[in-house]
């Protein structure tokens, strides 16, 4: 808490006579134990002084400081009070006070009304300010983020520049790899041997999560990244992050994939665990093992900051809300109200903050504003509430191992089907395209009809064709039925050690061997992973296999080059190999078979990997009446529909509603069909508008409730 001598009556904020004023903070100098003094005054937008402004995570509410703000006591949360005592001017004879803008400080947080007016002024704000300073908090005391700078500064001199499109991104992340085994084998520094470890546990900070940082640094003329004493351009983080994961190498960073067992650079993890799996000292386990399980998710959160600040004048509301997807926020509203500054689009202009307004009345002000305003069908991509389940991100268990099932969901809401509840996104890459990308698919064909809202915003208009039936799906509980530690133990020589690894591509085998089972027309309830499939897969069998798991996309929604379908029955053969017995039929490849699956493995491996956890771990496999294969919402039943609307990228899944009796069905149109939207999904042989074409199906309107 502050300081003793900090007593009498709190801070009163004297409000904002012109709306087009903010407010600046006078930061004193100061050093050491000195109490933090700061003067609060309003200027006009127009015509601001030379400021920086702050960026950090607000941290714990219940554990504040007091300063000084214009000689009285302020409270203010402990690391907003750790950024001021590090960023004020050291004491001396020439010491002036650093102009500087903070938002917990200079906006009035009790004063709804005004904290709505001043949101709209944070694009001024962090546009105008000369320069960003990031505050990730206090260094660690154990030292383990010494020399991150330097890391970070070597990582960049390791990476080429990566391109946007998908066929450079492939041949950049195949340049970087062979240059880096070419190094290795030589004995000098390379990427895949660099130490990571500070880097990543800098990455752990809950500022990488938080939804508003995101304008914070996209709009900033300069940004500089403070953890303590140690300081660093965020350019070059924004650099490292997205090059390693635009490229699909990262996975080599975390480790994480068999595509690295048994390739020179992985290190020998064997003293890790013993053959029973047990731990062993964890200060004698190597420093490339103890990597943060959320690395890849902070990784992707940078690359998405990168990539707005690059696209955001050609980029739309929507596209920041499917990007920002995994970033976390206090407020629900939030969800929307933090991107507002980021496109330079009319759907952003449509939606107002309004913090007296619940947050359903904010989602469903969104889905309307791109609905109508813009007559983008992508938004259904987002929806409905209560199918996107909210990731549990970094909790861990008793045993101290990472979450994985069962999930929590999203905060309960009363919202139509069509309204994206956001508070549950994040977990699922949907398949629309971003806008400032090419569109991958054209279900519905390229003209989208008008799209209508009844008055009282709970129900959608579409013009619709239903095309087929859910008829088989892939149990949840054969899917996530996830390896045990006990599980993955007999196979840790193989991973040397590794034992997480074991356990996320033993999964991975049991999924692969699930899915070509249920590929081959098994029945899903005779689905076993304890033993490959007996059938041979024919050419087209597997090339149906290879696109309905990666639904014909990368982690991006870039489409995937043709080779790499040539390349999945490959993929399939290693993963399958990694685990087999000497005995087993699966595991007998002669050599020149042997070397083209490592070959295939190189250039293509990580890319599918990377594209069928994305696209297809967290949907269910199903098929349909008319025998079409899919990747589906979890929230699907059988029985279901797949619904083809009209300038619709993807076809949806919809749930039939039967009119009720009485008056609760007086609102009912004359033969009117109401469905509920269970979400999106990838229909193989449908995707690119095949059904508009045939006479078998009618297009009619149908209400989305």
């Amino acid at each position: 808490m502050g300081s003793a001598k900090l007593v009498g009556e709190p801070y009163k904020y004297s409000s904002i006579k012109n709306e087009k004023e903010i407010r600046l903070l006078e930061l004193f100098p100061g050093s050491g134990n000195d109490e933090v003094r700061v003067a609060l005054y309003s200027a006009p937008i127009e015509s601001l002084p030379p400021f920086e402004a702050i960026s950090y995570c607000w941290g714990d509410a219940s554990q504040v400081e007091t300063i000084l703000c214009n000689d009285t006591p302020l409270v203010i949360t402990t690391s907003l009070h750790g950024a001021l005592k590090r960023f004020r001017p050291a004491p001396g004879p020439d010491a002036k006070p650093r102009t500087i803008w903070a938002d917990a400080i200079c906006i009035q947080q009790t004063d709804l009304v005004e904290k709505a007016c001043q949101v709209m002024h944070m694009p001024q704000v962090y546009s105008q300010a000369w320069r960003v300073l990031v505050w990730l908090g206090e260094e660690e005391e154990d030292g383990s983020l010494d020399g991150v700078a330097e890391s970070l500064a070597v990582a960049k001199e390791f990476l080429p520049d990566t391109p946007l499109d998908v066929e450079g991104l492939h041949q950049t992340a195949q340049g970087v790899l062979n240059k880096a085994r070419a190094l290795q084998k030589e004995g000098r520094p390379n990427f895949l041997d660099h130490d990571w470890v500070s880097l990543l546990r800098l990455l752990e900070r809950p500022w990488f999560r938080r939804k508003w940082v995101i304008q914070e640094v996209c709009l900033a003329k300069d940004a500089i990244v403070y953890c303590g004493n140690i300081t660093f351009p965020w350019s070059t983080l924004a650099y490292v992050a997205y090059n390693t994961m635009a490229s699909g190498v990262l996975l080599m960073i975390v480790g994480n994939t068999s595509l690295v067992a048994g390739m020179p650079f992985m290190e020998d993890h064997s003293h890790d665990h013993d053959d029973k799996g047990e731990k062993a000292d964890s200060d004698h386990i190597p420093q490339y093992r103890k990597v943060p399980a959320g690395a890849t998710l902070i990784f992707q959160n940078i690359q998405v900051m990168h990539m707005i600040r690059t696209f955001r004048h050609a980029g739309t509301l929507l596209d920041c809300v499917i990007a920002t997807a995994s970033f976390d926020c206090t407020n629900p509203r939030d969800y929307v109200y933090a991107l507002l500054s980021l496109p330079v689009h009319p759907t952003s202009h449509q939606v107002i903050p309004n913090y007296l307004q619940t947050p359903a009345e904010t989602f469903i002000e969104f889905a309307v504003a791109t609905l109508i305003g813009e007559q983008n069908l992508k938004l259904l991509s987002t929806a409905p509430a209560m199918s996107r389940p909210r990731p549990a991100r970094f909790r861990t268990g008793p045993d101290g191992k990472p979450i994985i099932p069962p999930y929590t969901f999203s905060e309960p809401m009363a919202l139509p089907s069509w309204v994206p509840n956001l508070t549950g996104s994040g977990l699922i890459n949907p398949f629309a395209s971003y806008s400032v990308l090419p569109q991958m698919f054209h279900t519905g064909g390229a003209v989208t009809p008008p799209v209508a809202v009844s008055d009282d915003k709970k129900l959608l208009y579409l013009q619709a064709r239903i095309v087929d039936t859910i008829d088989a799906l892939i149990g949840r509980n054969v899917k996530y039925n996830i390896p045990t530690d006990a599980d993955a133990a007999p196979f840790l020589p193989r991973f040397k050690g590794n034992l997480q690894m074991a356990r996320n591509q033993l999964w991975m085998r049991n999924y692969l061997r699930i899915c070509q089972k249920f590929v081959q027309g098994a029945p899903a309830g005779e689905l076993d992973s304890s033993t490959p499939s007996k059938t041979p897969m024919t050419p087209a069998q597997w090339l149906t296999f290879a696109r309905v798991m990666t639904c014909e996309q990368n982690n991006r929604r870039d489409a995937l080059p043709p080779a790499v379908y040539d390349a999945f029955d490959e993929y399939v053969e290693h993963i399958y190999n990694v685990f087999a017995d000497e005995t087993e039929a699966e595991g007998e490849r002669d050599e020149a078979a042997a070397a083209n699956i490592e070959r295939m493995m190189a250039q293509y491996g990580v890319m599918l990997e990377s594209s069928v956890l994305s696209m297809s771990s967290m949907r269910l496999l199903g098929r349909t009446a008319a025998g079409r294969l899919g990747q589906l919402p979890l929230e699907v039943r059988l029985g279901d529909k797949v619904a083809v609307v009209i300038g619709g990228e993807t076809p949806f899944i919809v749930r039939p509603i039967d009119k009720p009796e009485g008056e609760a069905g007086a609102s009912w149109q004359p033969d009117e069909e109401r469905y509920q939207l269970i979400g999106e999904a990838y229909i193989s042989g449908i995707m690119q508008g095949e059904t508009l074409a045939d006479e078998r199906y009618t297009t009619k309107e149908i209400t989305i409730q």
